[in-house]
């Protein structure tokens, strides 16, 4: 009924004028390429097909090349722009210090509102042009993680953002820090300032922990070659690793991180822990890099906290929109309630013919031996994969399964087998045409894949819906970021279980879609509490690899407990949400939308044929209001309120239970199927 796909979405929110470069430039990616999803096979003739690959995506429809005419004519639009925002800064910067007791007829009769209008025009314009460079030039590195010429252009493009940021201070500061009406008579000038009503809103909340304007501009500049640099670095080192594997037949192959990640689900536990101690071994010759790279990270970042006054927690809680008090509610009714996906591992464990499982194993496949017939895991074309999604997500309302062929049938889907592609999944949108691509890394046909897919596809449904609103009016917090995409999810897995009658395909779809649980329940914990201790240890003293790797690994051992054998101390240098610039915390968001979007699928029988209706309302309204609010409105729900994560984790705990009775009437493997 669910499943697991942790990869983030494209688009988000971000606050200040430095990290308006990661919006810039967002193809933010969860890189695991080991989030999997759930599933089980459309008919049993799929059972013995190999798949590997699937489409190229089309992206000539925005620029022919990463060197053309038209990608020039725009970045060299985007300086022009940004030249002329910088003649209008003076207007505003000169008026900065008193700001807060300007009246409307002073900011008219000095030109003010007007250059704030005009600097909005201008950045407007700036920012699509910008992004949509940035955007091109991402997706080129993603498919070559060793793509020089697109590496230059997303550094060029910083570049760009950067200055872009500086010009346009004054006018952020300006609007953070003046009188309530001024800032309504600046909202009410035009349709392009009245979009920007709720950042604004949400942006004078940071009112008292704004620097000066030169501090500002300091940092804004000076992030591109620091902060920024480091997240660089740990792109192109990821793009460029190679792992050694050893295949079921005993030939080896040295391949890149995604194709590695690809065996982490093999049926075989010898080619899971080959891939696995493949994975960990090449990371391990960057170990001081990365740890150089995660220090400074959050070094810098403390040191911008000390500045401006705040606590680590701050931003990202002000980035997703939500209370610290919603947060913790949420973690401790996850804590209470984690049992329940170490039952889930222990069951998986049973049927794996182990004690326990390793962390190598956290992603294996239920074992092809337990099915009578010896048929190996169902496998889908990509055509057919494209074709259960539409109808899956077709059967709530006809407008999203045409949404699905539409992305199939334009060419916006990336999913071609290549060892130089960048690991994961994302999905992303080009600025100027308000349409979305989706990218994966790798697809071999998998159920875990085709739900990886429908999870992306969920991300681009809700871009799509988006698509008429003005831009800031799209910006989202990374907690309901999810929405969209765990919802495809949660109806293709679901319309799958309903649909079977076979006791084994039924096992199938549970196993995958446990999953969930332990991602949700254990691994993302486990992350939020590895850089919360990351970040109270950084302020004394910078942390070695072998200290990082001792935080990781009780972060682990504390979710975990007795439900692994082994854990993955080197975590913390191959996820990559660790060492993403813009955001930071990028984890808790993950079972929040989680949760939320079970929250969602349960209206489903209440409102009946409202829900849709009241589900693209909602999505619309992520970019308007904060959390709590969006919640409120369209669900009637308090999320700072125990019930409503209860009832959430009430329906998953219905599938567990569920897994653990079709689990029961399935006789195990004997014995481990790999002994080391």
């Amino acid at each position: 009924m669910f499943t697991s796909s942790h990869f983030g979405r494209a688009k988000r929110s971000y606050s200040g004028s430095v990290v308006m470069i990661g919006f810039i430039l967002s193809t933010v990616r969860g890189v695991s390429g080991n989030s999997r999803c759930a599933a089980g096979t459309c008919r049993s003739v799929l059972a013995e097909r190999v798949v590997e690959g699937g489409p190229s995506w089309v992206l000539s429809s925005e620029y022919p090349s990463l060197e053309s005419v038209e990608l020039k004519s725009d970045l060299d639009r985007v300086r022009d722009l940004v030249k002329e925002i910088g003649g209008v800064e003076n207007a505003i910067s000169g008026y900065l210090d008193n700001c807060e007791g300007l009246s409307v007829n002073e900011c008219q009769v000095n030109g003010v509102l007007d250059a704030l209008t005009l600097s909005s025009k201008l950045k407007s314009e700036a920012e699509v042009l910008l992004r949509n460079v940035g955007v091109y030039s991402s997706c080129e590195k993603s498919v070559d993680g060793s793509n020089i010429d697109a590496r230059k252009k997303s550094l060029e493009v910083q570049e760009v953002a950067a200055r872009l940021g500086e010009v346009t201070l004054s006018k952020d500061l300006f609007l953070m820090r003046c009188a309530d009406d001024v800032v309504s008579e600046f909202l009410s000038a035009n349709n392009e300032t009245k979009a920007e009503a709720a950042h604004i809103r949400r942006q004078r909340k940071l009112r008292d922990s704004r620097l000066s304007l030169q501090e500002e501009k300091l940092y804004t500049t000076l992030s591109v070659n620091g902060h920024s640099s480091w997240g660089t670095m740990y792109s192109t080192i990821s793009g460029t690793i190679k792992c050694d594997i050893t295949l079921a037949d005993g030939s080896k192959e040295k391949v890149g991180l995604a194709t590695a990640a690809g065996y982490l689900d093999n049926p075989s536990e010898a080619v899971r822990r080959s891939a696995f101690e493949g994975i960990r071994d090449s990371w391990a010759v960057h170990e001081e890099s990365c740890a150089a790279a995660l220090n400074s990270m959050v070094g810098w970042r403390l040191d911008m906290y000390k500045r401006r006054g705040l606590h680590f927690l701050d931003t990202p809680l002000h980035q997703n929109r939500m209370t610290k008090k919603t947060l913790d509610t949420m973690l401790r009714v996850v804590e209470d309630r984690s049992e329940l996906a170490r039952r889930v591992l222990r069951t998986k464990a049973k049927l794996l013919g182990k004690q326990k499982l390793d962390a190598w194993d956290l992603f294996a496949p239920l074992p092809a031996e337990i099915a009578e017939n010896q048929e190996i895991e169902g496998r889908y074309t990509f055509e057919e994969a494209v074709q259960l999604i539409k109808e899956s997500v077709g059967s709530i309302d006809q407008e999203m399964g045409d949404f699905v062929q539409l992305m199939a049938d334009n060419g916006w889907i990336e999913a071609r087998k290549a060892s130089q592609k960048v690991p994961g999944a994302y999905q992303t949108e080009f600025s100027k045409s308000r349409t979305p691509r989706v990218y994966l890394s790798d697809y071999n046909g998998g159920a875990a894949h085709v739900l990886t897919l429908a999870h992306e596809l969920g991300h681009a449904f809700h871009s799509w819906t988006m698509r008429e609103l003005a831009v800031p009016e799209t910006y989202l917090g990374m907690n309901v970021a999810e929405t969209a995409s765990i919802f495809f999810e949660t109806v293709v897995s679901g319309a799958l279980l309903n649909r079977t009658t076979n006791e084994l395909e039924r096992l199938r779809i549970l196993w995958a879609a446990c999953e969930n649980a332990s991602a949700f329940l254990l691994n993302i914990p486990a992350r939020f509490r590895f850089e919360e201790q990351l970040h109270i240890q950084r302020e004394k003293q910078s942390l070695t690899p072998s200290e990082l790797s001792s935080l990781m690994e009780q972060a682990w051992t504390d979710q975990y407990k007795d439900s692994l054998a082994t854990v993955q101390p080197f975590f913390w240098q191959s996820k990559l949400h660790f060492y993403i610039t813009g955001v930071c915390f990028y984890n808790f968001p993950y079972t929040f939308g989680w949760l939320l979007a079970l929250g969602v699928y349960n209206q489903r029988e209440r409102l009946g044929d409202k829900f849709f209706d009241a589900y693209k309302a909602l999505l619309r309204d992520t970019g308007k209001l904060d959390t709590e609010e969006l919640v409120l409105a369209h669900l009637n729900e308090d999320i700072g309120e125990d019930a409503f994560w209860n009832k959430s984790l009430d329906t998953v705990e219905r599938i567990v239970k569920e897994f653990e009775t079709q689990a029961s009437m399935i006789k195990p493997i004997p014995g481990p199927v790999y002994d080391a």
